[in-house]
């Protein structure tokens, strides 16, 4: 055990030679490990800008779903005007 009170790590146990290929070996498992956590971050940022175009455009559809009906109502209207104004055009 070390003065901390701690196990030594593994690679201590080992012959020097054996050390340094174990500790090159953590040293590359380190960096794979970062480099996968910046690979995750990198995702997490993309996934957030395709989150944020898929609500604008889903807001815009809404948008214009409702500005369809308004028009569609309004057409509507309009019709139902012009087959009263011609009914009574036909009842005269």
């Amino acid at each position: 055990q070390t003065a901390a009170g701690a196990p030594p790590p593994p690679s201590a146990q080992l012959p020097p030679q054996q050390q340094s290929r174990a500790m090159l070996h953590a040293a590359f498992a380190d960096e794979r490990v970062q480099m996968f956590g910046l690979a995750v971050n990198n995702i997490e940022k993309r996934l957030s800008v395709l989150e944020q175009r898929v609500e604008k455009n889903v807001a815009v559809e809404e948008t214009a779903l409702l500005r369809l009906a308004q028009l569609d109502e309004r057409g509507k209207l309009s019709v139902d005007k012009a087959h009263a104004s011609a009914a009574r055009d036909n009842t005269s």
